[in-house]
């Protein structure tokens, strides 16, 4: 469920975004400065095409950095819904693996220290006093490791060989097939269907935990960190090709990248990439819309108001977020 909320969740919001370009624009009157004549009080004159452009694109920026801005600071006092998720996760005892390519993913470990996830109110704050107590090992992938950091660390990319691709996707099909044969009505699933589905997320789960337990046991050689220059220009701390093939040293073995910020499986949902916290992968692409169908429905439409451009931006971008949350949660009832 948690995940779920998340797949059409942004950095800034697109309610906020319109809702003050209105205030700033038709309340201030912010929109005559774009005119030939910018003048609060030539309210006559015509509006210049390159000032309206620029214009609301000032402002549109400005709005969202003041959103991102405002984000930051109060992630200092309520923390990020991001982490918040992995967090969850591991109150849950439940792991997270999200696939964008077949050889390539982001885990979350959410293996829950106490080993339990099924807790009343009461048992799970008698558990988290005797985790901050140290009763507990630390909630990272490799907590008996002398590096503090690497002990709560619980984000991380991978990087599959074909192996274990092959056995995840072997698995995905049989399932996939089941499915397929019942589509018309989930509801008609056969007992012996029904049995299958059981035993193939059971083979599915060995899978997966044979794989991080692999990892686990050695984090000197599995478990690599990224330098300042592969994060800048992108490219992974192993060679994928060799890992792929099969001819990479302990080519059987996943690889996992640690994620220092704890924010990468975000990266093929809709909050995307970011640099710094600036969004730049699917989010920057569906602001951007929005601000392009508000520029040109404001430049090409009949009336003096600002009102239909932000209400076609605004519906727009709702209707992708949408269509998103749809189709993720359709994906995820599977």
């Amino acid at each position: 469920n948690e995940l779920n909320e998340r797949l059409g969740d942004t950095r800034t919001k697109g309610f906020i975004t319109w809702i003050s370009m209105t205030v700033l624009l038709e309340g201030f009157g912010w929109k005559h400065a774009a005119r030939w004549h910018p003048d609060a009080t030539q309210t006559g004159a015509p509006y210049n095409p390159l000032l309206q452009f620029s214009l609301g694109l000032a402002l549109w920026l400005f709005i969202l950095l003041l959103q991102l801005i405002t984000r930051r600071v109060a992630a200092v006092v309520v923390g990020l819904d991001t982490t918040d998720f992995i967090d969850v996760c591991a109150l849950a005892n439940v792991s997270v693996l999200i696939l964008d390519e077949p050889h390539h993913g982001y885990y979350v470990h959410g293996r829950a220290p106490s080993g339990r996830g099924d807790w009343t109110g009461a048992q799970m704050l008698f558990a988290l006093w005797k985790e901050r107590q140290g009763w507990y090992p630390a909630r990272g992938l490799t907590p008996s490791v002398d590096d503090e950091a690497r002990k709560q660390m619980q984000a991380f990319e991978v990087y599959l060989p074909m192996q274990i691709k092959q056995n995840l996707f072997s698995v995905y099909r049989e399932a996939a097939a089941i499915h397929q044969a019942t589509r018309a009505d989930p509801n008609d699933m056969t007992q012996h269907q029904v049995t299958m589905l059981t035993s193939l997320k059971a083979k599915l789960q060995r899978v997966l935990e044979h794989a991080v337990e692999e990892v686990a046991s050695k984090p000197a050689e599995l478990i690599l960190q990224q330098t300042r220059a592969q994060w800048m220009w992108g490219n992974p701390p192993v060679d994928v090709a060799a890992l792929v093939d099969g001819v990479h040293p302990n080519s059987g073995a996943a690889r996992f990248v640690e994620d220092l910020q704890s924010v990468g499986f975000t990266r093929p949902l809709t909050y995307g990439t970011d640099c710094v916290g600036f969004p730049t992968g699917t989010e920057w692409w569906l602001v951007c819309m929005e601000a392009l169908i508000f520029s040109l429905t404001w430049r090409f439409q009949d009336s003096e108001t600002v009102y239909l451009a932000v209400g076609m931006a605004y519906l727009c971008g709702t209707f992708v977020l949408a269509v998103r949350r749809a189709i993720g949660s359709r994906t995820l009832a599977r």
